[in-house]
């Protein structure tokens, strides 16, 4: 069920925001923030426009799981603007599931919206347009979820060793059983005891102890007040256990990037970029990102105009430059709705899904290191495929 609902969700996501339903969007899938949204849409114009949080339900479900998506979708407006369920067209023993969900919104007085799909097309269809909440300050929560979102994990240089280092920090603080917020408690420690001699020299230790902020929040390891979820807890006792270098614990922490940290998802669209397109070199970030520059000032767009990039950069961008695997990626992935820029997408591309990321972590989520030209990175889905079918089966650890 987790499969199909991700897949429903990406293919209603593309269509709406290949045919602009509401307006020049990208996606964050990935948001460390509960209650979490199946999918939200936020702008690229410079013009601040509300963000839109989907709760996506599948088809042949028992009619109470609408009930159930409809009261998830009801908790987004305590942090949305815009809030939609989506469900199927379809009729469950006699009762069309959207006009049931509308009917019962209507007569409650209730702000969400209402989004159809058809379930052979995933095509979707507005029923019901959401009103906005006007209590939620939509410049306040775009200065939050700059931090946030983002379609999958955020990762500069930790390593599968920190990751142990730090869920035994935060568990170490926890146990003091201190009333106040442990956050910077634990990364000031974090910094002190462990990355302090990793990154000796620098002068900027608040750069790097956010980095690894990040990581974790991404992944839902901790809570906004620095404690342990009930899966960061789990990992943590993993570790423990078992030890930061042991399978039981590698396979638990990568299990939570291909899900939590969104991986599965993007790892499937590079599979299926790289058997559909041709490429010839890899190409590098500091090129790729020089022409685009450059397309930016032959255009005179200053300043972060990402509505324009994606409107007048791209096309030009797709025409002039040769087809190196970043650029491909980068500009399928762009128009799929992933990332803010292409800039961005390239930068992330060759830090998260480099061989760098892979050794890091220890993944084996490639067959091997080596980028195979023509052909890319080949994906070890067999070790894939049983990390999700292990994780799947024991939903009661994770």
């Amino acid at each position: 069920m987790g499969i199909l609902h991700d897949k429903i969700a990406d293919k209603v996501a593309d269509f709406l925001i290949e045919k602009k339903i509401f307006g020049n969007r990208f996606r964050s899938t990935n948001l460390p923030i509960f209650p979490k949204p199946d999918i939200v849409l936020l702008g690229l114009s410079k013009e601040l426009k509300p963000q839109i949080a989907f709760e996506v339900k599948p088809p042949h479900a028992v009619k109470r799981e609408y009930l159930t998506g409809l009261g998830q979708a009801i908790s987004y407006l305590i942090r949305f603007p815009l809030v939609y369920i989506i469900l199927p067209k379809e009729t469950i023993d006699g009762i069309n599931i959207p006009e049931f969900i509308k009917e019962i919104v209507e007569k409650s007085d209730i702000k969400i919206g209402i989004i159809g799909y058809n379930i052979s097309s995933y095509e979707p269809e507005i029923i019901k347009q959401a009103e906005l909440e006007e209590k939620i300050d939509i410049e306040r929560l775009e200065d939050e979820l700059s931090q946030k979102a983002r379609s999958w994990l955020f990762w500069m240089d930790t390593s599968l060793k920190e990751v142990g280092q730090m869920l035994m920090k935060i568990a170490e603080v926890e146990n003091r059983g201190l009333s106040t917020d442990i956050t910077n408690i634990v990364l000031d420690e974090l910094w002190d005891e462990i990355l302090s001699d990793r990154y000796s020299g620098s002068t900027r230790p608040a750069s790097y102890k956010l980095n690894y902020k990040l990581l974790l929040d991404t992944l839902n390891l901790w809570t906004g007040n620095g404690q342990l979820t009930v899966l960061g807890n789990r990992l943590y006792e993993i570790c423990k256990k078992y030890g930061y270098n042991s399978n039981e614990f590698k396979d638990a922490f990568h299990y939570v990037v291909l899900t939590e940290g969104g991986y599965l998802k993007i790892l499937t669209l590079m599979d299926k970029i790289q058997g559909m397109e041709d490429f010839d070199l890899k190409g590098t970030t500091r090129i790729l990102n020089r022409k685009i520059n450059e397309i930016r000032e032959e255009l005179k767009i200053e300043g972060r105009d990402y509505e324009a990039e994606k409107e007048k950069v791209l096309p030009i961008y797709e025409e002039r430059v040769k087809n190196y695997w970043f650029k491909i990626l980068a500009v399928k992935l762009f128009k799929m709705g992933y990332g803010k820029s292409l800039t961005q997408l390239n930068e992330e591309l060759s830090r998260r899904f480099g061989n760098y990321f892979q050794k890091q972590l220890d993944t084996n989520f490639y067959l091997n290191d080596h980028y195979i030209r023509g052909k890319g990175y080949v994906i070890n889905w067999e070790r894939i495929l049983d990390l999700i079918d292990k994780g799947d089966k024991n939903l009661d650890i994770f």
